[in-house]
């Protein structure tokens, strides 16, 4: 039995009655809820007497979906009585921060606390305890792994028809828990792998005279990883790219539907600037295929709109650049002078400030990158520059400058390392940010995009960012936005991002992180720790917004996602592809019709 085995398929088992009894032992004895929805503009759960019969469940699996039905399962599940099994169990205990391990699992969450539902949950740390249980949590008790569109169409009409809470998931990443919830169906996109390399692309529906681009295409499933290894080898590393930095991310979904940066959009924008064509399936199980030339609406919608809200998208199609001639790494390090030192909060603020002077050269220079600010590290600068080794330690020699008083003072000490690749794909390779790779842990972060006009008054912005810091555990910069980002501003008319990606230099992320054994107050604060940080960067700067897959909860997220602008257009089009709300999530599009636990419509009207 493989870690894999975690999802267990129903078609191994005798028969559903079997299923029943594995769903009540995992929720605890009980089911979800005796409430019947049915009638109630609520949703109908795992337990609840509206929910799908054994004998339908089993019709549907054997005669639709080709055996796919599946139970997900938390990740720590193996190593609990009475089914653990210690070649499953070990596979978890050596992998469980490995975010390709925790995607090849359809229970698995890259972060652990969306696992968890209070007390009901299974933490790995207690499984060796003869009294512990293993709870669901928020995993979806049943699911189907998808392996065709058909799965995906099948799946979407049985969850409509019998009025389910459908959550779509490929790896996991999703940093508000929008892959989970208790009691739901989930659609797991990670199988349907499809990948196809064209030098000669025309969107369907499009005229002849569309000079037709190179372009990959890829489906529900594969990992940046992999995309990123079929464009270099497919192209002879001839192109490249614009998609995320984390290697386990999906290709499709949640990224892309987000807005999508990249270390390389100082340069060439987000990656919906570079998307030619989407197919999805809506809530009616219908299959469309949707770009410039065929509904350009819904086409507009998806680039930035959010995921889990207006289909289930089976494939992205993006445009390929060709590759720059330069591919510079550039690493500056501004360390506490005496090893294994703190820095003092008022020295910390001094790097902020330094920083929030010297951020410009990034910006002008079109440099991308992550930038890591707290009290153990000092400034840890992880970057790309689409420009010679040269240009580089000219442009890094400038920034560090700025940090000239700390050294002679004896706070920091700098160091700086280049590295010269011949491809992207190389220089992603030598593992240039580990902080763009947390899983496994359990944590929120929260972001605010920075605007252009912030550089104006460096001094304000130095001491918001510190300020911001100031009550969390760590603080990362990221210059993904910049002059290439901005210069694809077209007043919203091709992608429904938030306007605020196209007057950004910056984007800044505040993480706080908690163990297991955590407190509920505890884990409380902690949250709270992040919207105080993110409150300080809201009133520094009011008319900007957060990207919709790294943010925490938003007061005003139609603003603050989308602007308002956007909000209500994006409403409209919703409306049409999903009246019924199948396809709703944590602050989507239209959320603010259904009440905090996402199953119940709000009882007012709209």
């Amino acid at each position: 039995m493989t870690a894999a085995s975690a999802v267990t398929r129903l078609d191994l088992l005798r028969c559903l009655g079997m299923v029943v009894a594995l769903i009540l032992h995992a929720e605890g004895g009980h089911s979800t809820s005796s409430f019947d929805s049915s009638n109630s503009g609520c949703r109908c759960l795992t337990g609840q007497s509206c929910f799908p019969s054994a004998d339908e469940l089993s019709y549907f699996n054997n005669s639709l979906v080709g055996g796919r039905l599946i139970l997900p399962r938390p990740t720590a599940w193996p190593c609990y009585q009475p089914h653990f099994n210690a070649d499953s169990c070990t596979a978890v205990e050596n992998n469980f921060t490995d975010g390709f391990f925790r995607a090849s699992n359809a229970g698995s969450m890259q972060s652990w606390n969306f696992e968890d539902d209070g007390e009901k949950r299974c933490p790995l740390e207690t499984a060796k305890d003869s009294h512990a249980q293993c709870d669901q949590g928020r995993v979806p008790v049943y699911g189907v792994q998808a392996e065709s569109v058909s799965d995906i169409q099948e799946t979407i009409r049985f969850a409509a028809n019998h009025n389910l809470r459908l959550f779509v998931k490929s790896t996991g990443h999703d940093y508000l828990g929008r892959s989970a919830a208790p009691g739901s169906f989930l659609l797991w996109m990670h199988k349907y792998r499809h990948i196809n390399v064209s030098m000669s692309f025309v969107p369907t529906g499009c005229s002849s005279s569309y000079p037709p681009k190179p372009v990959i295409t890829v489906g529900g499933g594969p990992q940046w990883a992999e995309v990123y290894t079929r464009v270099s080898v497919d192209t002879n590393d001839k192109y490249v790219l614009v998609g995320g930095m984390c290697p386990t991310v999906g290709g499709a979904g949640g990224f892309v539907m987000s807005g999508g940066h990249s270390p390389m959009g100082p340069t060439f924008g987000l990656a919906v600037d570079h998307v030619l064509q989407f197919q999805l399936v809506t809530a009616d199980g219908k299959v469309h295929t949707i770009n410039e030339c065929q509904d350009p609406d819904l086409f507009w919608a998806m680039k930035g709109g959010g995921p889990g809200t207006f289909g289930v998208m089976t494939s992205v199609t993006y445009q390929l650049q060709p590759s720059p001639t330069f591919f510079t790494g550039m690493k500056i390090f501004a360390a506490p002078a005496l090893n294994g030192t703190l820095l003092t909060p008022q020295q910390i603020k001094d790097i902020f400030r330094a920083f929030a002077r010297q951020v410009h050269i990034f910006d002008e220079n079109r440099v991308g990158g992550y930038i890591e600010i707290n009290p153990l590290i000092g400034l840890d600068a992880r970057m790309l520059i689409l420009a010679s080794e040269a240009d580089a330690k000219q442009i890094a020699a400038g920034f560090a400058a700025g940090f000239a008083e700390l050294v002679q003072q004896g706070v920091l000490k700098i160091s700086t390392q280049f590295n010269s690749f011949d491809t992207f794909f190389a220089w992603k390779a030598s593992d240039p940010s580990p902080a763009v790779e947390i899983q496994g842990g359990r944590f929120e972060i929260g972001t605010r995009l920075i605007p252009l006009s912030a550089l104006d008054h460096p001094e304000k912005l130095g001491e918001a960012l510190a300020q911001a810091a100031a009550g969390v555990d760590d603080f990362i910069l990221y210059m993904v936005a910049g002059r290439g980002v901005r210069e694809r501003d077209d007043g919203g008319e091709k992608v429904s991002t938030t306007p605020a990606w196209r007057r950004a230099v910056f984007n800044a992320e505040v993480i706080n992180a908690w163990s297991f054994n955590t407190s509920d107050q505890g884990i409380a604060e902690k949250v709270a720790g992040i919207q105080a940080g993110l409150d300080i960067l809201r009133k520094a700067y009011p008319d900007s917004g957060t990207y919709f897959a790294e943010a925490n909860l938003e007061p005003d997220f139609q603003q603050a996602l989308w602007g308002k602008n956007n909000y209500e257009r994006l409403l409209k089009i919703k409306a049409r592809v999903d009246p019924d709300d199948l396809f709703m999530c944590k602050q989507c599009v239209g959320s603010e019709k259904w009440d905090a636990s996402g199953n119940c419509r709000q009882r007012h009207s709209y």
